[in-house]
């Protein structure tokens, strides 16, 4: 089930952390830049941080099989290879991709995938050795290392 859409992750402009919340487009003389604000459960208070505009990543509605919520830009394992979440533009869905010896191979429909199926490891922004080969065992093990 897809759940809390509209929720955002980006990497503060003043110390490089994560934060999630929703997102809003820069007005006035913060023209061009983005905003996350991050609500607290009751409601009650928030925040608004400037963010890297390139970090921002929006949330699939989904979780998975520990629960965490599944972002685009996210590297998941899914049985033996390593995935990562992209948004797709052409089709208006995200999609996994993951790298073969014979080059990208995607899975559209990611949503129609269950989430038990999939775990969440890193993103291609903290962990961008994890994407290379997209191979769990194989020339890289799960962290991306190549074997010796």
């Amino acid at each position: 089930m897809r759940e809390n859409m509209g929720l955002f992750l980006g990497k503060r402009e003043t110390d490089g952390k994560w934060v999630e919340g929703y997102l809003y487009p820069g007005i006035g003389q913060h023209k061009g830049k983005w905003f996350i604000t991050v609500v607290d459960d009751c409601l009650t208070t928030s925040h608004t941080y400037a963010v890297i505009s390139e970090t921002i990543r929006e949330f699939t509605g989904l979780s998975d099989k520990t629960g965490k919520g599944i972002f685009e830009g996210d590297i998941v394992e899914r049985g033996d290879r390593i995935w990562v979440i992209e948004y797709d533009n052409m089709c208006a869905q995200f999609v996994m991709k993951t790298f073969t010896d014979r080059g990208v191979f995607w899975i559209r429909s990611f949503d129609l995938i269950p989430s038990e199926w999939c775990e969440v490891i890193g993103n291609k922004f903290d962990n961008p050795e994890l994407i290379k080969g997209g191979e769990k065992n194989g020339k890289n093990d799960v962290k991306g290392r190549t074997r010796q």
